[in-house]
């Protein structure tokens, strides 16, 4: 599944205000200093054409080779992202057009650039969301705070569950509880224009005629919404900018030099943007609802936050819930719960 593949690092889904290019190189020091001359032909088989693109990409360096080459080519050829239908078509090659742009797709690879980003769509949870650069790649750790959120049934107890996302990027996370929830409706948020305007792209395309009486994304930050806004909601959701400054530069280049710095820093300690969700969640949340808050956060966060017991209580009225991890052992999710 195509969804496993790619996501080298856990970040965020809050964007940044400016608009950028459809590629962003923000550190040439982690491009491939060898010589970019493609062995690629247009006379091979898609056979032989995955094996020359997955051994260029090797050679400059590129993190699951044979995987990009497979995708990018299965794009170019209109081949949807099916193992069996590639394998089914060895035989087949590109037309003039397909080879272009398969050759633009794999220098872009070469420069690190990301699968999602190249093909400009990505699985989460069941459903196909269109991606663009610089807004955040959806990740499957935010798969399983999805799948957590509706396997406590504080959702599916409702009625009409009303849900807050802060920070939506392609809108993965509200977008994917709704498909689950058919009574619910979701109000998100972003500060970016772009991730906005994706947002409600992606849910008109899942949702269809249904998509503008259960969906919503709206360009605001949290501070401003909270004036401006009457509504509260069920449930808030986010997974928000988390990665202390200090381990920036360590990220994949992947990450750090495509992917939203603002959407990613989470200040010196990665806590800067989640004390702030916690500090306005109470006013956002029905006073004789659920008032739950579900966060992905660092490894390090939940016993950070286990430690802060009296300042949830004092300064946020919460108290922390539950502190769950992902599937590969790391703590990743904390609820909590307001009074």
């Amino acid at each position: 599944c195509r969804k496993t593949l790619f996501y080298v690092f856990l970040t965020s889904s809050l964007s940044m205000h400016k608009s950028y290019p459809l590629f962003v190189i923000r550190n040439r020091n982690c491009l491939s200093s060898s010589k970019i001359q493609s062995t690629c032909d247009i006379s091979m088989t898609l056979e032989q054409l995955l094996k020359a693109a997955s051994k260029e990409l090797k050679t400059n360096n590129v993190d699951e080779s044979e995987a990009s080459a497979r995708y990018i080519i299965a794009h170019a050829a209109k081949l949807g992202y099916s193992l069996s239908v590639f394998n089914s078509k060895l035989d087949h090659k590109l037309t003039p057009l397909e080879f272009e742009i398969f050759q633009s797709s794999i220098q872009k690879r070469i420069f690190k650039a990301p699968v999602q980003y190249i093909v400009g769509d990505w699985d989460f949870y069941g459903l196909t969301l269109r991606c663009k650069s610089p807004i955040l790649i959806p990740r499957p750790e935010t798969e399983e705070l999805v799948e957590r959120i509706i396997g406590s049934r504080v959702l599916k107890e409702l009625s009409k569950p009303t849900i807050l996302d802060i920070g939506s990027g392609t809108g993965a996370i509200g977008i994917a509880l709704l498909s689950q929830i058919p009574t619910a409706t979701c109000i998100a948020i972003d500060i970016n224009k772009d991730a906005v305007e994706l947002s409600n792209n992606n849910a008109e395309t899942i949702f269809g005629s249904e998509f503008s009486s259960r969906y919503i994304c709206i360009h605001s930050s949290v501070q401003d919404f909270i004036q401006s806004n009457t509504q509260t909601f069920d449930i808030i959701v986010s997974n928000p900018p988390y990665i202390p400054t200090s381990d920036l530069s360590n990220l994949p280049c992947e990450v750090k030099d495509y992917e939203d710095r603002i959407a990613l820093d989470g200040g010196e300690d990665g806590l800067d943007i989640i004390r702030l969700i916690l500090q306005h969640s109470s006013a956002l949340l029905r006073v004789d609802g659920p008032r739950e808050l579900w966060l992905e956060v660092s490894e390090h966060h939940p016993a950070m936050l286990a430690k802060e017991t009296d300042r949830l209580l004092e300064e946020y009225q919460c108290e922390l819930l539950d502190s769950m991890r992902d599937l590969a052992g790391h703590p990743r999710f904390v609820s909590f719960k307001f009074r």
